[in-house]
C-alpha cells in the first residue's frame, strides 16, 4: 500500500513518513489516514472493511502496544475495488523476501526497502533501500538479509574498525531485526555503487587480461595489507570472495576473518602468508591457470607469492602488491625487431588446399605509437571443395581488415585495447563465414588463430584447433587450448596428451567460425623477449609433427623462412594427412 497522506502511526503515535507502509517507531502496518472526526456510518452493499493484516509484527521493546494507546480513530470503509492494501501473507518457513516500505535499523541508521529479491532461498535476500528518514537525493545502499548471526556477527566488528576502502567491501552497517515471531533477521548494509557493480570473479571466462588482472590485484594485496595491520587475517582469498569490475577489485566474505591478535608470531606469518599465497593462486587462475604464457617478471611474483618461488616469499601484502605494480609498469610495449616467415602446402593426401595465412609487417604503427605492428593469422577451413578455403579465405580477410584498422585509430598501445581488437577481429570473422553460410545454404566453417603485435606485445585469439605456440631455447610452450573433444578428455584426465594424437576424434571440434551467429575467441596475451619465436599453425602440422621436433627444427634456423619450409616437409614425410600451415615470427 502507498499512503501519501499519512502523518501518524495510529498504532504509537509516531511521525511517520509519507507513502510509507510500516512505522519505523514500532513496526505496525500502517493504515489509511482516518477523518479528523469520523462519523458513523453503515457500510453500502458491496463494500467491507479492510481485513486486518495476518503477519504478527511485534513492536520494538518500550514501545505502546495498540491496546495501551488507547481508542483509536476508526479506518473509513472503501470498496474492494478501491482498496490497494496488501496484507503480509504469514511466512510458510519464517524467511520470506520484505515488501517495499519495509523500515530496518533504528536511531539514526534506519534503511527504507526500495526492492528485493531472493538471492538464495531461505538463506539470503538483498535489498537496494535509502537512508530514512529520506534527507531529499538520499544515497542508496545495498543490503543483504541473511538467517545466520555469524555471518554478520565477523563484519560487524569491521564496522566498527573504520577501515580503508581500498581492496576491500566493507558494510557501513551490520544489525539484527526481530520482524517475525519466529526469529531474528540479521543484515549488511553496503553503499549500493560499488555493491551493485562488482561482479565475482568466480564467474569471469578465462583468461582475463594481464594489465587488468594485475591491477586488481595491487589493489587487493592493499586490501590484505589493511587487515593485517589491524590483526586480521581473511583466511578465504578465492575467486568467490574477490569482486571485481573494469576498474576496480575488492574483497569481501569475511565471515571467516582470523583474529591474529593472540597468536604466536609465527602462527600469524603463517595466516598472512596463506592470504597472500590465496591471492596468488586466484590471480593465476584469472589469467588461465598454471598453463598460461606469461611474462617472466609475472609468472616470477605469483610463485613468490604462492610460496614455490626459490625466492623467499613476499614479507607482508603491500610488498607483493608493490611487484605486481612494478610487473604492470614493465607491461608497455617496447621496440623489438623481427623476421617473419610463413608457408602452407596441400599435404600428401588432400587434393586441394583449404588453409588460408596471410604475416604481414606494417612498419611504425603511426606518430602516437612509433612501434613496429604485426598481423598474423592462419585460418583451416572445411566443408569440401569451394567451400573450405572460401571460408578461410573470407575469415581470414574480414579479421585482418578488422585488426589493421583499429590499430592505426589507437591512441596508445595497451594490452587491454590489444585484446579487444583481437576479440573483435574473430567476431567480424565469425560473421563474414556465417552470413556467407546463411547465404548458400551449406555447411561451410574454418578454425581461426589470429595475432596482432605491437613492438614487442602480442596477443592471440582463437576459435578451432588452429595453434600458437611461444618457442624459446628453454622450451616449447602452447599459448592457446584447443576447442576440439580429445583437448577436453586431456583436460579431464580421461586421455594423455600422446593417446589424443591417434584418438579416433581427434578430429572433432566443437567451436566453428561460422557455424553461430557469434562465437566467442580465446584471447591471450605475451610478450616476447630477444630469440623468442611465435609459431601459427593448422592442425596439419601438429597433428603429423610432434612438439619437440618442432621445437628443435624451429631453434635449429636463424631463418624462420627456411624453418617452416623444413616443418612443412616433415609434415609430409610423416604422412601429410592434412593441408599444411604455418607462421614463425622471430624476435631478434
Amino acid at each position: 500500500m502507498s499512503n501519501n497522506t499519512a502523518n501518524h502511526c495510529t498504532n504509537c503515535g509516531q511521525l511517520v513518513r509519507p507513502g510509507a507502509n510500516f512505522c519505523n517507531n514500532c513496526r505496525a502496518q500502517l493504515a489509511p489516514p482516518a477523518p479528523a472526526q469520523p462519523a458513523p456510518h453503515t457500510p453500502p452493499v458491496g463494500y467491507a472493511a479492510n481485513p486486518a493484516s495476518t503477519l504478527p509484527l511485534q513492536a520494538t521493546p518500550g514501545t505502546r502496544t495498540l491496546a495501551a494507546a488507547g481508542p483509536q480513530p476508526a479506518r473509513p470503509v472503501v470498496s474492494a475495488a478501491e482498496d490497494k492494501t496488501q496484507a503480509l501473507s504469514t511466512p510458510h518457513n519464517g524467511f520470506t523476501p520484505l515488501p517495499a516500505g519495509a523500515l530496518l535499523g533504528s536511531g539514526t541508521s534506519q534503511f527504507a526497502v526500495l526492492d528485493g529479491r531472493v538471492e538464495q532461498p531461505d538463506v539470503r535476500h538483498v535489498y537496494t533501500a535509502e537512508k530514512w528518514p529520506s534527507s531529499g537525493a538520499s544515497a542508496r545502499y545495498w543490503i543483504m538479509e541473511v538467517r545466520d548471526p555469524l555471518v554478520v556477527d565477523r563484519e560487524r566488528e569491521l564496522v566498527t574498525r573504520q577501515l580503508p576502502e581500498t581492496g576491500l567491501l566493507l558494510p557501513v552497517a551490520a544489525f539484527s531485526d526481530q520482524l517475525w515471531e519466529d526469529g531474528k533477521r540479521h543484515y549488511l548494509v553496503y553503499p549500493e555503487k560499488p555493491a551493485i557493480t562488482l561482479k565475482p570473479a568466480s564467474g569471469l571466462p578465462r583468461p582475463q587480461s594481464l594489465d587488468k588482472t594485475l591491477r586488481w590485484g595491487a589493489m587487493l594485496a592493499t586490501g590484505l595489507h589493511t587487515l593485517h595491520g589491524k590483526d586480521l587475517a581473511h583466511s578465504q582469498v578465492n575467486p568467490h570472495n574477490i569482486l571485481v569490475d573494469d576498474q576496480e577489485a575488492r574483497l569481501t566474505g569475511f565471515e571467516n576473518i582470523k583474529t591474529l591478535q593472540k597468536m604466536s608470531r609465527d602462527e600469524r606469518a603463517h595466516w598472512q602468508q596463506r592470504d597472500i599465497a590465496d591471492l596468488a593462486t586466484s590471480l593465476l587462475d584469472l589469467l588461465g591457470g598454471p598453463r598460461s604464457v606469461l611474462p617472466a617478471e609475472v609468472m616470477t611474483a605469483l610463485q613468490r607469492g604462492q610460496g614455490k618461488a626459490p625466492a623467499r616469499p613476499f614479507p607482508s601484502a603491500v610488498a607483493f602488491g608493490q611487484e605486481l605494480t612494478q610487473a604492470l609498469g614493465n607491461l608497455k610495449p617496447s621496440a623489438i625487431k623481427t623476421r617473419v616467415g610463413h608457408s602452407t602446402d596441400d599435404g600428401v593426401v588432400r587434393d586441394h588446399n583449404e588453409d588460408n595465412v596471410i604475416a604481414q609487417e606494417r612498419g611504425v604503427l603511426s606518430s602516437k605509437i612509433p612501434l613496429t605492428c604485426g598481423i598474423y593469422i592462419v585460418a583451416d577451413g572445411m566443408g569440401g571443395h569451394a567451400a573450405g578455403e572460401v571460408a578461410s579465405d573470407m575469415a581470414m580477410n574480414a579479421a585482418m581488415a578488422a585488426m589493421d584498422q583499429a590499430a592505426r585509430a589507437l591512441e596508445q598501445a595497451d594490452t587491454g585495447q590489444m585484446r579487444e581488437i583481437v576479440k573483435q577481429a574473430c567476431l567480424a570473422a565469425n560473421q563474414a563465414v556465417y552470413s556467407e553460410r546463411a547465404r548458400r545454404g551449406s555447411d561451410m566453417g574454418t578454425t581461426i588463430v589470429a595475432a596482432l603485435r605491437i613492438g614487442d606485445r602480442v596477443v592471440v585469439g582463437n576459435i578451432g584447433d588452429s595453434r600458437a605456440y611461444l618457442i624459446n631455447a628453454q622450451e616449447i610452450k602452447p599459448i592457446t587450448v584447443d576447442h576440439s573433444l580429445v583437448q577436453r578428455l586431456i583436460d579431464t584426465g580421461q586421455i594423455s596428451p600422446a593417446e589424443a594424437r591417434s584418438h579416433p576424434q581427434r578430429n572433432l571440434i566443437y567451436k566453428v567460425v561460422g557455424d553461430k551467429p557469434t562465437t566467442e575467441p580465446d584471447v591471450f596475451d605475451v610478450r616476447m623477449q630477444p630469440d623468442d619465436r611465435l609459431l601459427l599453425c593448422s592442425d596439419g602440422l601438429w597433428e603429423m609433427v610432434e612438439d619437440s621436433a618442432i621445437w628443435q627444427t624451429v631453434l635449429s634456423q636463424q631463418d624462420p623462412q627456411i624453418a617452416c619450409d623444413q616443418l612443412i616437409g616433415l609434415a609430409n614425410h610423416a604422412g601429410g594427412e592434412d593441408n599444411i600451415t604455418v607462421v614463425i615470427v622471430q624476435a631478434a
